[in-house]
C-alpha cells in the first residue's frame, strides 16, 4: 500500500500594467484627459495625487480643469476583478500660463487735427487683451503707449502705435 500526500496548488492573480502618458497644458484648455492604453480589469478611476489647485480631474472619465499655472499628479487606478489584481498608476501634469496679447486699437485723425492723444490708455477704447478664457478678467498696469515713428499731423499716412504694459500677478496668464 502506497501512500501519498495532498498537494495545494495555489492560483495567485495576474498582475497588470497601466501605461499612460504624462500630460503638457496651457491653463483653459478644455480637450485634455488622462488616457491609458491597454485593457484594465476592475473599475477604472482618476484622482488628484498632488496639485489639486492647479487641476480637477473627472473620477470616471479622467477629463482634466486646469485652474492655474503648475504641476500636478494623477493616479490612474484599475481595482483589479477575481483574476487580477489591483494596479495603480501617476501621470505628471504640467500646466503652462496661457498666452494673452494686449494690442492697440487703430486711431484715426484728418491732417492738420491735433494727434489723437494717447497718455491714459484705457481698455476697450485704446487697447484690447485677448487670448481669455470664459468671463475671466486680468489686471494691467503700466499700460504706455506712443507712435511709432512721431506723427507728422501735416502729412497723411499710416502710423503705428507701441504698446507696453506689464500684467499684474496671475497664475493664469501671461503677456506676449
Amino acid at each position: 500500500t502506497q501512500t501519498f500526500a495532498a498537494a495545494a496548488a495555489e492560483l495567485l492573480k495576474a498582475g497588470q500594467t497601466i501605461t499612460a502618458a504624462d500630460i503638457t497644458a496651457a491653463y483653459g484648455d478644455t480637450d485634455k484627459k488622462v488616457i491609458y492604453t491597454g485593457t484594465l480589469y476592475g473599475d477604472v478611476t482618476y484622482a488628484v495625487k498632488s496639485g489639486s489647485g492647479v487641476v480637477e480631474v473627472d473620477s470616471a472619465t479622467g477629463a482634466l480643469k486646469f485652474l492655474k499655472a503648475g504641476d500636478a499628479v494623477i493616479t490612474v487606478s484599475a481595482a483589479g476583478d477575481n483574476d487580477h489584481d489591483p494596479a495603480a498608476k501617476d501621470v505628471a501634469v504640467e500646466v503652462s500660463k496661457r498666452s494673452l496679447t494686449i494690442r492697440a486699437l487703430d486711431r484715426a485723425a484728418y491732417a492738420g487735427d491735433a494727434a489723437p492723444g494717447l497718455t491714459s490708455p484705457t481698455l476697450g477704447t485704446d487697447y484690447e487683451i485677448t487670448g481669455l478664457v470664459g468671463s475671466d478678467a486680468v489686471t494691467v498696469e503700466n499700460v504706455r503707449m506712443s507712435y511709432a515713428p512721431e506723427l507728422d499731423m501735416t502729412r497723411t499716412g499710416t502710423y503705428g502705435i507701441h504698446i507696453t504694459a506689464d500684467l499684474a500677478a496671475d497664475e493664469r496668464y501671461a503677456l506676449n
